[in-house]
């Protein structure tokens, strides 16, 4: 059943990659993840605010880009591959 309800949720609302729209079921299609330059990087940090500062991309490319559509014109759908 509950795999039926995905397949017609699909037709209606079709899963596509976050950033250049086409469609991809994993919501991010190769291309586009081969621009991020992901990093997973932990930094420690003395005499700050805060101890650990934890990142997995860079801001420049494609996740600026993402970022800035979310802050001003609220575009969530950037944001689902990272959920």
């Amino acid at each position: 059943m509950y795999n039926i309800l995905n397949q017609i949720l699909d037709l209606i609302f079709p899963p596509v990659c976050s950033f250049c729209g086409k469609i991809n079921p994993n919501w991010l299609c190769n291309s586009c993840k081969d621009k991020l330059s992901l990093v997973y990087k932990i930094d420690k940090y003395k005499y700050k605010f805060f101890e650990e500062h934890v990142y997995i991309t860079y801001y420049e490319g494609l996740m600026r880009e993402g970022i800035l559509n979310y802050k001003f014109h609220r575009s969530t759908d950037t944001f689902l591959i990272l959920l």
